[in-house]
């Protein structure tokens, strides 16, 4: 059954952590061919799904990422003002690692700035790198 509302979604998902963290699992799957992000919190006696087709939806999904995981590192909370201190710790550690990351991107991609990306050889590149050294017969 999926929930449509996302506020309703995110507190449900919250607490049913909250009652059981060791056996509450949370799940996100994209499918490609339909567009849609598929979020699942279950704890196999109650599960909660939530589906998006929505870009502007990522950066919900992102506030759930961060609450579980501050959750699941930090251990178990005994109020609700732990964890909303730790869900906007973790949005500012991701918010600082991400201007990190921006500001390393050059270093990253050899310094000139340009975008290198990192993929496999052709099998033609391949191939002249296994030849090299050897005398063709001929």
């Amino acid at each position: 059954m999926f929930i449509e509302d996302w506020d309703s979604f995110f507190e449900q998902a919250q607490q049913l952590y909250r009652t059981d963290p060791l056996r509450t699992r949370y799940v996100f799957k994209y499918s490609h061919s339909s567009g849609k992000l598929i979020l699942k919190v279950t704890d196999d006696r109650v599960c909660l799904q939530y589906q998006t087709d929505q870009l502007a939806d990522v950066k919900k999904v992102e506030k759930l990422n961060n609450f579980y995981f501050s959750s699941m590192a930090k251990g178990d909370f005994g109020t609700d003002v732990d964890m909303a201190e730790a869900v906007d710790a973790a949005n500012e550690s991701a918010d600082t690692s991400a201007a990190a990351a921006a500001s390393v991107g050059p270093a990253m991609n050899g310094g000139d700035g340009k975008e290198h990306q990192n993929r496999l050889p052709s099998r033609q590149q391949a191939s002249r790198g296994r030849n090299k050294g050897r005398r063709s017969k001929g």
